[in-house]
């Protein structure tokens, strides 16, 4: 009878592995270029008066890192290196929210925290789109000093910018990437291709539904996509 009932729950598990279907996510060996994330004239930018400087490499070195730990050969790469590997993740920083850093001193208990977006692409060097990503995070703020004196805006979207990246990297490695919808090819030296309005309306819908936006924004930026289509 033991025995019986260990056969039975060996076939479960094949069958159940087996209909998880075809896995689409990094093959074996394939080396990957994360490319510095892009800061576009379109991204929502609001409470944040630091600088812009390295936060496209912080989501690519999250993002690389992240793959690394689960034994994928990535590299983060500069804009504007040359780009040597067999996928190509590239993208925009669409959206970043510093938060309120009044609130974080006088409430603390993780309030004025921080928001922030990402969209993103996987490309061979010489073809089509393989699929693209969106993701999105808030971060409160946390730890006894800056409940005391306030977390500053660039360290809370620092952070916010590690969570998004290293989400993107399992979305990726676990493939789960939507279907490109446009499949014109890619160059390996660009940070993203063009999305197509259909994407971006997308994309704009998601970041509605996750609270990322206002409804005037969401408004604001609909009505954008769709006069520029």
């Amino acid at each position: 009878m033991k025995t019986l009932f260990l056969m039975v729950g060996a076939l479960s598990l094949v069958a159940i592995a087996g209909c998880r279907g075809p896995r689409s996510g990094i093959p074996e060996g394939a080396k990957v270029a994360v490319l510095e994330f892009r800061i576009p004239e379109t991204a929502n930018i609001t409470r944040y008066s630091a600088s812009y400087n390295d936060l496209g490499m912080i989501v690519a070195q999250q993002l690389a890192e992240e793959l690394r730990s689960r034994h994928r050969d990535a590299e983060a790469i500069p804009s504007g290196a040359p780009v040597h590997a067999d996928l190509v993740v590239s993208g925009d920083i669409t959206r970043i929210d510093g938060g309120n850093r009044a609130l974080r001193v006088l409430i603390g208990m993780g309030a004025g925290g921080s928001s922030c977006a990402v969209t993103g692409q996987v490309t061979r060097p010489s073809g089509p789109r393989l699929g693209v990503f969106t993701e999105a995070a808030k971060r409160k703020s946390t730890g006894w000093f800056w409940m005391r004196y306030g977390e500053s805006s660039r360290r809370q979207i620092e952070e916010c910018l590690h969570a998004v990246g290293a989400s993107a990297a399992v979305e990726i490695e676990d493939g789960r990437l939507r279907p490109a919808t446009d499949a014109s090819a890619a160059s390996p030296g660009q940070a993203a291709v063009k999305r197509t309005a259909e994407e971006r309306l997308r994309e704009l819908d998601e970041l509605h539904e996750k609270g990322l936006l206002t409804d005037e924004e969401y408004k604001e930026k609909r009505r954008r996509i769709i006069e520029e289509f």
